[in-house]
Parts: C-alpha cells; sequence; structure tokens
C-alpha cells in the first residue's frame, strides 16, 4: 500500500472517474480534506507520483482506502475497488419498489451476476490488493492504536441503570487488534471471503470476525433528488409537511430552535444515541453535524431562514413547547422530534422521527435537507463552479428487510445501487 497526502489531487480524480460506486471513499476523503484527522492515513495500490497500470488496454484493478484506526468503535475503514464499476449491481430494472421486496434480487441472488463480470486474474489481482491493505492496518497502524489506549485512564465501570436508560441495545464492541469496514461493496465482502478461507502458510491470514452475512441496500441519491429546484410542485401545496408547507405555513415545524439555532446540539446526543443502535460516539456525531426537525403546535413554524442556513452546533439555551428530560433525569430544554445525520462518507445516517409524528412524510423532508447542507461540506465549490454530472452524489444504507426505510429512501428519489456489509476484520501477524 502507498500513502497518499493531503490534498489527495491525483486520487480523488480517479476516484471521480467511478462514480457512484467510488462515491463514500471520494466523500470520506473530501472530509478529511477539510477537517483533517491526524491519525488517519489515505491509501491506494499505486504510488501518488504514478497511474494505476493498464493491461492490454484497459485499466487494471486498483484499490483506494481511508483509515483511521482511532475512530474505535465507529467505522474505521473505507475501501474501494475498481472492481465494483465492474459488478452488474443496479436491480433497478428487476425491483421497481420496496413493495416489490419479495421479488427483488437479494445480495445472495446476484452473487453469479457480479462475478460472471470479473475475470479470474483480476480477483486475484484485487485480493492481493486487499491483504496488502489489511496486512498494513494491522502492523503500522493497529500498534499505536493499542499503545494509546493503554495510555488512557480506565475506562468507566459501566452502570446498569444508565445502560437500561440508552435504549435501544447497542452493538458490542470489536476486539481492538481487528478494524471495522464499512459501506463494503458486496464484490469485495465476497472477495474478503475467499481471502478468510485460504491457509496458506507464506501469506497472512484474514479472520472475519462479523459481519459478512448481513447487507444493506445502497440508495443513491443525484444532487437532481434533493435540490429544491427539482421538487415538484406538487409536494410544494401538498397538505403534508413538504418543503412549502413545512416552512412559513404554519405547519408547526421548524428546522430552528425556539433561539433560532438550527442542527444537531450537544444537549440533543443522549436522545439520539437513544434511538439507535450504532454505537456513534458524542464526538463523532458532533462532527458529522445534522439537522433537527423541531414541533411548536400553535405556532407558525417560521423556520424559513433554517433552510438556507449552515449547519449550526453551538449549544442553544432556550426552553419551548419541545421541552424534554434527558437520560439522566435532568430538564434538557427544547429537543427536537426528528434528526438526521450526514455521515463522514456522504451517507445518510441516524435518521428518525419520534413515533407521535410520523406517517407525514417529515423523514424525507428531514433527509432531503441535510443533503442539501451536505453539498457545502464536501465540496463547497459544486455550487458555483458546476463541476460537471456525478459530483453531488449522496448515499443512505438500509436494511435489505426494513421495508417502511426503504419506502422513505424511495419517497426521496433514491435508488438502490448495489449492496454492502459492515465487517469486522482482522489480519493474524
Amino acid at each position: 500500500m502507498h500513502a497518499h497526502h493531503h490534498p489527495y489531487t491525483a486520487l480523488l480524480t480517479h476516484l471521480k472517474a467511478h462514480l457512484p460506486q467510488s462515491g463514500p471513499l471520494l466523500r470520506r476523503i473530501q472530509h478529511q480534506v477539510t477537517h483533517p484527522s491526524p491519525t488517519a492515513q489515505v491509501l491506494a495500490s499505486f504510488s501518488p507520483d504514478s497511474e494505476p497500470e493498464t493491461g492490454t488496454g484497459t485499466e487494471s484493478p486498483w484499490l483506494a482506502a481511508y483509515a483511521d484506526v482511532h475512530r474505535g468503535l465507529d467505522t474505521q475503514v473505507w475501501v474501494f475497488s475498481t472492481l465494483e464499476t465492474k459488478a452488474i449491481s443496479n436491480p433497478k430494472s428487476k425491483s421497481k419498489s420496496a413493495s416489490d421486496s419479495a421479488s427483488a434480487p437479494t445480495p445472495e441472488a446476484t452473487h453469479h451476476d457480479i462475478n460472471g463480470a470479473i475475470s479470474t486474474q483480476e480477483k486475484e489481482t484485487t485480493k492481493s490488493q486487499l491483504l496488502s491493505l489489511f496486512t498494513h492496518v494491522r502492523t503500522k497502524l493497529v500498534p499505536p492504536y493499542i499503545a494509546w489506549l493503554s495510555s488512557q485512564p480506565p475506562a468507566p465501570v459501566p452502570d446498569p441503570k444508565k445502560a437500561r436508560d440508552e435504549g435501544v441495545k447497542k452493538i458490542p464492541p470489536h476486539p481492538k487488534t481487528s478494524v471495522l469496514l464499512g459501506s463494503v461493496h458486496k464484490t469485495v465482502v465476497e472477495l474478503i471471503c475467499e481471502l478468510a478461507s485460504e491457509t496458506l502458510p507464506t501469506k497472512p491470514r484474514v479472520r472475519i470476525h462479523r459481519g459478512q452475512n448481513v447487507f444493506y441496500a445502497k440508495y443513491c441519491f443525484p444532487s437532481s433528488s434533493f435540490n429544491d429546484d427539482d421538487d415538484d410542485d406538487d409536494d410544494v401545496n401538498s397538505k403534508g409537511p413538504e418543503k412549502g408547507s413545512l416552512l412559513g405555513k404554519g405547519s408547526g415545524y421548524t428546522f430552528t430552535d425556539s433561539t433560532g439555532v438550527s442542527g444537531i446540539q450537544e444537549k440533543h446526543l443522549d436522545l439520539v444515541k437513544n434511538r439507535t443502535n450504532i454505537p456513534r460516539s458524542k464526538q463523532a456525531l458532533m462532527a458529522m453535524g445534522g439537522v433537527a426537525l423541531y414541533y411548536r403546535p400553535g405556532g407558525d413554524g417560521d423556520g424559513s431562514p433554517a433552510s438556507s442556513r449552515p449547519v449550526s452546533t453551538a449549544p442553544g439555551t432556550g426552553a419551548g413547547a419541545g421541552t424534554g428530560v434527558g437520560v439522566d433525569g435532568e430538564e434538557e430544554g427544547e429537543m427536537p422530534i426528528g434528526w438526521a445525520f450526514l455521515g463522514f462518507d456522504g451517507s445518510l445516517c441516524t435518521l428518525h422521527v419520534e413515533p407521535e409524528h410520523r406517517g407525514k412524510g417529515l423523514g424525507g423532508v428531514v433527509g432531503k435537507e441535510v443533503m442539501k447542507r451536505g453539498v457545502d461540506v464536501f465540496e463547497p465549490s459544486a455550487h458555483n463552479n458546476h463541476d460537471g454530472p456525478g459530483e453531488e452524489w449522496f448515499f443512505a444504507d438500509v436494511s435489505v428487510d426494513n421495508v417502511a426505510s426503504r419506502r422513505v429512501m424511495e419517497k426521496m428519489g433514491g435508488e438502490v445501487g448495489w449492496y454492502v456489509a459492515w465487517m469486522v476484520v482482522e489480519a493474524d501477524i
């Protein structure tokens, strides 16, 4: 593996040529450009001063990755292989909606289509690149992380009462010598599984701790799906809280709290964490920023300025009709009734609407809003320079069995592009 360095111009150019499949890694590196982590590395199978190899007039497979092992329980590694763009992975022609999920192709059903498009040589080349990546992470990045952990104060003993108050049961932590790979394309998942089944004395053994059999549908959102200019007139005049009726039309829903602050605030994080089984840290959630939706019954829903404001992470102090109580029993002030975050890889995450406000289209409203704001976070030049099609892709990962959430994604204009998994992997050194 070769390390690439800020501002990653050449690598980003290569990744843009493989959109949308390269989108999650592209977005993750773009976030590193504007919000650098000192413990992160951007890696590729080719050096910064060279080009990906070509053979017989076509590009040979290459691989790139973002790795930040110090992220701990959060996703630590994103990886992209050019084999992903060769896979026959868009099931749009076979499945029109989530309601057709019974007849839609599952990740397992697409196995032969995907592998039929890839030669044995391409698979072996990519497996070698994956093994090189895992070996690099295990030998170069994991030891400093473990040393850093040992220098930290002992973790407090979990309070059983607080554990009960944290709501949805969380996914357990993975071994410190392993890493959590996020949004792994099914093609790459299959190659990692092949690596794990091989026992060659001349090569490190790859172990998979979990995740290789749990797939999510990767929904892809081009900018046309969330820009205001592309909304249908029906959305503006609908009775539900779409763009027109949500803001400034007496619905009571607004993107600002009673003090005029928009975005997720630190005081909201206990509530947010309470509603999800994903063990994201508060630091990660605050670094993402997010959209918060409030409800003030009887108000005028005056939130029009919030739609164009950047996401604010400044804590508010006002209390109002939406006051709530934190997990520790103390008054927390005005609480949102819905929220969404845009992950470091440009994926919609932790989209939530409280049960009593569901069935009104609010999830789609919040999801579109966070993506609109995300363009300025990941690629601020896109709005002004019109860098070309494909520059403003965002994504969402939804369990293949979660029909309700898949319907929300489809109503927002998303289409399933491929399937992904979150895997815990370790190279035995």
